[in-house]
């Protein structure tokens, strides 16, 4: 299967992302959660898809005892920026579950997968996903994940810059300059995926800007089954206890699935 290369994003964006995953996204709250899931449960061997510049990494080096750690990612300029901070951890550049036979060890006691990789996943490479994961762990493995009920814009928008206004669901709420009002909302019969396009304006009067975009909407029931088909035979949901108080707090699972 042919990949987009975004292995030579700029560097900034790195940087850009490192500032949103830390400091802006969630609280760190699924930071939280794989952190003390993986301390109730002592894993020796983890491996972290979609590691990016490495925040999980960093709540993860103070466990005792220290497991052992993996990273994978398919942005170099992440990786890089990771690497700079943290030279010990090992990390991988390319595509999971691609890489499987190439360059990734088998065995691992647990497999994390956060931010929005789910909810943004087309619906036809989870199961490819789940399998990845189910071939990597030990026999009694497990998974950590955390993703968005339902539509995942509305919880991202509220933590970004104004610079990111335009890519996410404003639909009427003042953000930096811009109000956005929704114009069209084209459901697709499957409803896997929506389309939106927004008008733009400013404090000075109707925009000219109409972005059109697309948002996976993830149902969680469907990714239930689809874990289930790989081989996950115990799935539990945890509650969010990191939450805000904002509506979009209620759109956050926490899920551990394990090998049966």
């Amino acid at each position: 299967m042919t990949r987009p290369d975004q292995s030579q994003a700029p560097a900034r964006d790195a940087i850009c992302y490192e500032d949103i995953y830390t400091v802006e996204y969630a609280n760190k709250r699924d930071v939280e959660f794989f952190r003390n899931r993986l301390a109730d449960q002592h894993c020796e061997r983890i491996l972290e898809v979609g590691c990016g510049t490495g925040r999980v990494y960093e709540a993860l080096r103070d466990l005792d005892p220290q497991p052992s750690y993996v990273g994978i990612d398919y942005s170099r300029s992440a990786l890089k920026y990771f690497s700079e901070r943290h030279p010990e951890a090992e990390t991988i550049e390319g595509f999971f579950p691609d890489c499987l036979s190439t360059k990734i060890e088998h065995d691992f006691d647990a497999v994390m997968f956060s931010f929005n990789g789910l909810s943004y996943m087309p619906d036809k490479r989870r199961p490819e996903f789940f399998d990845g994961c189910q071939r990597v762990l030990h026999e009694r493995g497990r998974m950590l994940l955390h993703f968005f009920r339902f539509d995942p814009a509305r919880l991202i928008l509220a933590h970004q810059p104004e610079a990111f206004v335009k890519e996410f669901d404003v639909n009427g709420l003042t953000v930096g300059k811009y109000i956005a009002t929704r114009m069209m909302d084209d459901v697709e019969p499957n409803a896997t995926r929506r389309t939106f396009s927004y008008r733009f304006s400013d404090a000075n009067g109707p925009g000219e800007i109409v972005k059109v975009f697309d948002v996976f909407q993830c149902h969680s029931e469907r990714i239930f089954e689809q874990i289930r088909a790989a081989g996950f035979t115990e799935i539990t949901l945890f509650s969010d206890p990191y939450a805000t108080g904002y509506d979009a707090a209620a759109d956050d699972v926490y899920l551990e699935a394990r090998l049966g």
